[in-house]
């Protein structure tokens, strides 16, 4: 895959998607058929944890593909979860352009040490093309 780079997106054998207004970003990345990592990184929070898409390895980047048809703002909150519930991915446009991305990230279900970290990432409306072209190559993406 090419490496591609810009404000708000970066792909090698991962994509990003960078915050238009701080540091945080959220990164999909090691994809292994339909399980892959979803990192969170942002002032001073990081988090990771692998996600399985097994019964809708196309939902996602259909999901992003959904969005970016979005031509203009839209009203209430677009999402996407896993079954099992370790990521999910909502996002959210005001009426003047800027998208906010949610994600929520959980381990260790049921257990004592169960964890959940959520976390938003801005970007603009603008962007959506670029992202959703950026998911949807790292989905089809050959992976061993």
């Amino acid at each position: 895959m090419q490496s591609v780079q810009g404000p708000n997106i970066e792909s090698t054998e991962m994509f990003a998607i960078r915050s238009a207004s701080s540091d945080s970003e959220v990164r999909f990345l090691d994809r292994l058929g339909d399980e892959f990592v979803v990192e969170l990184q942002g002032h001073g929070v990081t988090a990771t944890q692998w996600v399985s898409a097994f019964t809708d390895p196309q939902g996602l980047p259909g999901w992003f593909k959904d969005l970016a048809s979005c031509a203009l703002p839209w009203k209430g909150v677009k999402s996407w979860a896993t079954l099992e519930g370790e990521f999910d991915i909502s996002a959210t446009c005001s009426p003047g352009g800027s998208v906010t991305f949610t994600v929520s990230l959980k381990g260790l279900p049921g257990s004592a040490e169960e964890w959940c970290v959520t976390a938003g990432t801005s970007s603009e409306l603008g962007r959506l093309t670029v992202i959703a072209g950026e998911a949807q190559k790292f989905f089809e993406s050959v992976a061993c």
